[in-house]
């Protein structure tokens, strides 16, 4: 079974708010990088509790998904050291 390495989550959806989605996700896959995605600042600090790599406020900013992008490649990379297949 193919599972992901890194999810982006809005935090405000329709059924089931982002943070709440990402608390199941990583039930199920605990080395999951999460970045959170909103148009509401006021939940900055709410995605660091789930360990979230990062907080991306909308409308995203060009350089900044690529700073996160970046944080992401390092992530990884360190990962492949330490179990190299």
């Amino acid at each position: 079974m193919l599972q992901p390495n890194v999810v982006f989550l809005d935090i405000v959806m329709p059924d089931m708010d982002g943070l709440a989605l990402g608390e199941k996700i990583q039930e199920k896959i605990p080395d999951v990088e999460i970045v959170f995605t909103t148009g509401f600042d006021q939940y900055a600090i709410d995605p660091f509790n789930l360990h979230a790599i990062d907080y991306l406020l909308k409308p995203l900013q060009i350089s900044r998904l690529e700073k996160t992008l970046e944080r992401l490649e390092q992530i990884n990379n360190k990962a492949k050291k330490l179990h190299p297949n």
